[in-house]
């Protein structure tokens, strides 16, 4: 019994291999092979003619050809052709049956275009020798071009890639190619996963109205030498562009309806996506780009984030709509020339690190965006970098404003506005920074402002005069010079106020000893001048800004 199971074993092993690479012509479907278009189609190829058979076929149920057929047709044939600027063109038929069409030469220039590829089929690691078109075909189950070499053009143009199995591990494998020259699929729709996994396109990669219908679509490690276009294109699927790389990057109007990574992205030249729609979350960790990045009319429904991204150009961010209660991370975001205008946005985002060499932006509008930020006091340095930008290029009433507004967000994360008394109060939680903070605003706008340190010397030179505004209720200290006995309220309270400077009202007079509250305000008005004194007479001379 063992001898005869190993037998009947070997026997199968040695019947497969007899099998052509063609593996079957049997389907699910009731469609068989139509000899007659085969002859015909035949025929065609032979006097290298199209072979479109709609004239001569116009019932589509007859243009059926099988995979033995085709095969032999591209592959058998094709040996004895010595002139490889043959162009086999065949169009408008369903092909039937399973075709593994692997590791194959075909030096020719090789057009399936508008046909119906009922089953597998496999162009793995083939080399086309020119040009490959599948343009407007159909697949409806799996397709791979995993390692195919085309030296020319691919063109995938209008095609449709479906899954009528319903198999989540099928899918479209376009990953390891090498494309000599360009590779189009415009307005193809991918009813399934896709990958472009490490492959190479010399040229353009053109994929505008493309529909990515499926869960998955990989652009990771692809090499574009020229332009990645996918304008006007609706992506449903989560698609990745981890560590790919292209010269051009064009993403205008696309929608993507799916998580969409681009993290590690790196653009040789400008990148696109004005007007695109982002449904879920959008990722641009670690971009890279030579030229710009423009963002004219983006919306961005989830979470977003452009943390380390790096760009030599202009960042434009114009239009952009970002309402979402979800985080948007710009920090550590390094450009060149930062153009901000007429944004939408939404906390809570993060900006800390962010740096740029020019700032093209209202400066009202990117305070508050800035305000809005997040904050941690220590940490964040968004306010001291435009404060610094604004100082370098000479706007310093822009950037004192910023300084106002980066003290005053600090007074505010001390804690709540509320009463005194209660404890949840910034005044219980940091007293001191509280309170300093406080003082340093009103005395001179936070350093901003010094002159202001002069309207308050006259409101307290005011001050002074009503609490020593009374000849009775002060003690005469001097001589009995009748000038020295005149007793000038104002100049009493200018005197005491002013440093350094002695005037004689000071040295005669001095509140009685009945007059203690006199007394110890007297005290506060000496420090009070000078603190006040010299930093609005700094100001006034221009010495401090």
């Amino acid at each position: 019994m063992r001898l005869k199971f190993w037998l009947l074993l070997c026997c199968s092993v040695l019947a497969g291999g007899c099998f052509t690479t063609a593996i079957s012509q049997t389907t699910t479907s009731n469609l068989k092979a139509n000899s007659s278009v085969e002859a015909w189609i035949k025929k065609r190829v032979a006097n290298e003619d199209v072979a479109n058979p709609t004239s001569d076929f116009p019932d589509e149920s007859q243009r059926v050809i099988g995979v033995p057929f085709l095969f032999d047709l591209l592959i058998k044939q094709a040996k004895t052709r010595t002139n490889s600027s043959v162009i086999v063109w065949i169009s408008n038929v369903t092909v039937v049956g399973e075709m593994n069409l692997t590791y194959q030469q075909i030096p020719y220039d090789l057009r399936l275009e508008d046909c119906h590829f009922l089953d597998n089929i496999d162009f793995a690691d083939s080399h086309f020798g020119k040009n490959f078109s599948v343009s407007g075909s159909t697949f409806e189950k799996f397709v791979g071009f995993k390692g195919i070499t085309v030296e020319g053009d691919f063109d995938g143009t209008n095609c449709h890639f479906n899954n009528l199995s319903h198999d989540p591990n099928q899918g479209v494998s376009f990953q390891y190619m090498k494309i000599g020259r360009s590779l189009a699929l415009e307005r193809a729709e991918f009813n399934e996963d896709v990958t472009f996994l490490r492959s190479t396109v010399t040229k353009v990669f053109a994929a505008e109205g493309a529909k990515f219908l499926g869960n998955h679509a990989s652009f990771e490690s692809i090499n574009i030498e020229g332009a990645f276009q996918i304008r006007k294109s609706e992506v449903n699927a989560a698609i990745n562009f981890l560590s790919a790389r292209t010269g051009v990057f064009e993403a205008e109007e696309t929608h993507f309806n799916g998580i969409a990574s681009f993290q590690s992205l790196t653009v040789n030249g400008n990148a696109f996506f004005d007007r695109s729609v982002f449904a879920q979350q959008a990722n641009f960790y670690d971009l890279k780009v030579v030229g710009n990045v423009q963002l004219n009319g983006a919306t961005f429904a989830n979470a977003l984030s452009f943390a380390r991204a790096t760009i030599g150009g202009n960042f434009v961010l114009s239009g952009v709509i970002a309402l979402s209660t979800f985080s948007k991370d710009l920090s550590v975001v390094k450009v060149d020339n930062l153009i901000f205008e007429s944004n939408s946005i939404a906390g809570p985002y993060s900006l800390n690190g962010i740096t740029y060499r020019l700032l093209f932006a209202p400066t009202d509008e990117f305070l508050r965006f800035v305000d809005n930020a997040e904050y941690q006091t220590g940490y964040s340095d968004v306010y001291q970098n435009l404060e610094n930008y604004y100082r370098q290029r000479q706007n310093i009433d822009a950037a004192k404003a910023v300084h106002m507004a980066w003290k005053h967000r600090e007074r505010t994360i001390l804690g709540k506005c509320t009463l005194c008394l209660d404890r949840r109060s910034r005044l219980w939680a940091h007293p001191f920074r509280y309170i300093f903070n406080c003082l340093h605003f009103l005395a001179t706008g936070y350093g901003q402002y010094r002159e202001v340190a002069l309207g308050w010397s006259a409101v307290f030179i005011v001050i002074g005069y009503f609490v020593f505004r009374k000849k009775e209720w002060m003690e005469f200290l001097g001589t009995e010079d009748k000038r020295q006995r005149r007793y000038h309220p104002v100049w009493y309270s200018i005197a005491l106020f002013l440093p350094i400077v002695s005037l004689f009202d000071r040295q005669n007079w001095f509140p009685k000893a009945n007059r203690k509250k006199s007394r110890y305000y007297l005290r506060i008005h000496i420090l009070l001048g000078y603190f006040l004194i010299p930093i609005g007479l700094a100001a006034l001379a221009g010495l401090i800004n």
